[in-house]
């Protein structure tokens, strides 16, 4: 409603091979941009900043973990959320806000015709949280009665208790909350820290990729982001202690009468990130996914579905981590726990078959080949490079990166990673069925 200031770009840089362009604000804010013609009428949106709710005391974790989904049903500026969602009906336009454990943001998309409304909503989730009692009433009611039902359910108090084992209880690791913690929501704490986290627009990356016109959003950006107000400070995400444990663990989760398992295998550790190690553990993932499925449901069978994946991650710490789970009747769990760590160890012996490795080659071509045709792989890929601080020229390289992997590089990360005498297992068990140590 009231008149804006627009910024002035101040900077504009195009990276010619990635076919970006980096703009900075007056205001400080950074926007990279990234014009494509996959397909004419998609343009996906993100915006980040480091900080979220570890910057936040243990005792306003509630108020500020459900600040953003607050903002959410309650509605910006003068409208309420449904006044928001009557206006924007028929339209193809979507924004949401959010503030996770080490960053918040916003995330959305549009049609090159409605950018200017999109726009507008990001402004006004910058500036003009609304403050609505009765929407706030509803939604603790609602999600009272969520969480009261899903606990039930086992596969979803399984991953909650999974969780917690994963992060050794910390109280601000997220896991399946209790009815009674949205009582422990303070309305004005809650908007008074969202406000908090969306104050510096300068600390922000705001991140375009699709169908846009470059010349024509430049003027938008000047308005509705150039405007937002900002300050010098830049921000960082607190590391708030949550680790996973650090010894070997072995335990049954018991819950529900189906006959039905879930087994998670965990190895992990500190470790240096380097994206050699971290392509290797990723591809043995995939090795390992595609012996599993061999493996375990085609020989043995019993598993319903089964997947393995690895990385080196860097928040909030820099740590591996490769994981195993699948689905099975109780009475395999062991055994097939036990086939799938002897697949590990053969691995670390031998290294990779010529035939397997020659498979997951092909998957990765074929499937970058698809994703480098898809607005989403730019957007996650140069969110990642920019969030991470990353070389977002890595997203080009990853062609090359797959002709040269060699089943020494697998066997090396899984030598360097994976210690099989200390990982995690965590099994879900049907209430009359105990664990046995395999």
């Amino acid at each position: 409603a009231g008149k804006l200031k627009p910024g002035k770009i101040t900077i504009a840089k195009t990276d010619e091979e990635l076919q970006t362009t980096t703009i900075k604000l007056s205001n400080g804010a950074t926007v990279i941009l990234k014009q494509t013609n996959f397909k004419n009428d998609e343009i996906l949106f993100r915006a980040f900043s480091k900080g979220g709710h570890s910057l936040v005391k243990d005792a306003d974790y509630y108020s500020a973990s459900n600040a953003a989904a607050i903002v959410g049903q309650s509605g910006v500026g003068n409208f309420s959320a449904t006044d928001l969602s009557n206006m924007l009906k028929g339209k193809s336009t979507n924004l949401s806000a959010s503030i996770s454990l080490y960053s918040e943001g916003l995330n959305g998309n549009t049609i090159p015709k409605e950018t200017e409304t999109l726009l507008q909503l990001v402004h006004l989730y910058f500036t003009s949280p609304r403050k609505d009692k009765d929407a706030f009433e509803s939604f603790k009611t609602r999600q009272k009665q969520l969480y009261a039902n899903v606990a039930a359910n086992p596969q979803i108090y399984f991953s909650g208790e999974f969780q917690k084992l994963m992060t050794q209880n910390h109280p601000r690791a997220g896991g399946l909350p209790k009815p009674e913690d949205f009582d422990k929501i303070n309305l004005d704490r809650s908007i008074q820290i969202y406000k908090e986290r969306f104050a510096n627009a300068g600390d922000f990356t705001f991140l375009f990729v699709g169908s846009f016109d470059e010349e024509k959003i430049k003027p938008l950006l000047e308005k509705y982001i150039g405007s937002l107000p900002s300050a010098t400070a830049k921000e960082n995400f607190k590391d708030l202690g949550i680790r996973p444990p650090a010894v070997k663990v072995d335990k049954s989760i018991t819950k529900g009468a189906e006959p039905q398992s879930q087994v998670n295998i965990v190895f992990t550790g500190p470790a240096v990130y380097n994206e050699k190690d971290a392509y290797a553990l990723r591809s043995l993932g995939e090795v390992m996914s595609i012996k599993l499925v061999e493996q375990l449901r085609e020989e043995k069978g019993g598993v319903y579905g089964v997947s393995a994946s690895g990385d080196i991650r860097k928040i909030p710490f820099s740590y591996s981590t490769f994981s195993i789970s699948f689905p099975c009747a109780p009475e395999n769990a062991d055994t097939l726990s036990k086939a799938a760590i002897d697949e590990l160890k053969k691995i670390i012996k031998d290294g990779v078959s010529a035939e397997d490795l020659e498979k997951i080659k092909e998957q990765q071509k074929r499937k970058l080949e698809v994703d480098i045709k898809q607005n989403q792989f730019w957007m996650s890929g140069l969110y990642d490079a920019y969030y991470l601080g990353n070389n977002p020229s890595g997203l080009l390289t990853k062609q090359k990166q797959t002709e040269t992997l060699t089943s020494k590089m697998i066997q090396d990360a899984a030598k360097k990673y994976i210690n099989l005498n200390k990982y995690i297992r965590v099994m879900l068990q049907p209430e009359e069925k105990k664990l046995k140590p395999f």
